[in-house]
């Protein structure tokens, strides 16, 4: 029998929920069955040939988060694609807005965005500790009570529970990072919890086909990205596409099953 991710985590997700109502008075009994089910995620998708497309990079590694923070903002079309950003942010014409970065990195973009608005409750999650070091650097000017760093890796089981409700997710170049295109469908599935009633999405990153970069296991193209946004329930459009990369404005048309 084949099963798909989705299957899968349905499968692990019973496995989780059955032993968590036996064992919730035992905390550490819960994190290591946390761990285990994601050992038994990895396994299975080892068993269906789905090979995660490594990175060149450890970003979890100081000298590798420093190296990225000095050149990524040298790449073509960065203050043109957090305008576009920030203007979205803007249509929703709400005050005291509350955000998550998903794939944070050194806080380039919370940087852009606090230093234009006021009054945002920024919350940066990156699974990098040495990110949000440099990001604290970056951002120690800014008022820190409305600024909130999580450690948390998306790839990991119930990545989103311990997480809060926001008026928009922001994701900027960081879906890739979960080093398969195939991953992609649950990781937005998984976004259903974080968003406020009339919440936002705003997704960019890069793709592959015409105009866009050669790795079409690690990158979806501009097709896929719409359709995978479409069947995890959002529906979708283009802000801005641009230099092999796509920005989306998403909301959950209908509640999906996972």
């Amino acid at each position: 029998m084949q099963l798909y991710d989705k299957e899968a985590d349905l499968i692990f997700d019973d496995y989780y929920q059955f032993y968590e109502q036996s064992w919730q008075l035992f905390p550490d009994v819960l994190e290591v069955l946390g761990k285990l089910a994601d050992r038994q995620r990895a396994t299975l998708r080892r068993r269906m040939n789905i090979d995660d497309v490594p990175s060149p990079i450890n970003l979890r590694e100081m000298s590798d988060a420093i190296e990225w923070e000095r050149t990524a903002m040298q790449r073509p079309f960065r203050e043109e694609y957090f305008d576009a950003f920030h203007s979205q942010l803007n249509l929703l014409e709400k005050h005291n807005l509350s955000l998550i970065e998903l794939g944070a990195g050194p806080g380039f973009l919370a940087q852009h965005i606090l230093s234009r608005t006021a009054g945002i409750d920024y919350t940066l999650l990156d699974f990098s500790p040495a990110m949000h070091i440099l990001a604290k650097r970056r951002l120690e000017t800014l008022d820190s009570e409305c600024l909130h760093y999580v450690e948390c890796d998306f790839k990991a089981s119930r990545w989103t529970s311990k997480l809060s409700q926001y008026d928009a997710i922001l994701t900027n170049q960081a879906v890739h990072e979960l080093r398969h295109k195939r991953y992609a469908l649950n990781f937005f599935l998984e976004l259903h919890s974080l968003l406020k009633p009339n919440g936002i999405l705003l997704y960019c990153d890069h793709h592959s086909g015409v105009g866009g970069l050669s790795n079409d296991q690690l990158y979806m193209s501009l097709e896929e990205q719409r359709e995978t946004l479409k069947r995890a329930g959002f529906k979708a459009s283009e802000v801005l596409v641009k230099g092999g990369r796509a920005l989306y404005r998403a909301q959950l048309e209908q509640r999906v099953e996972k």
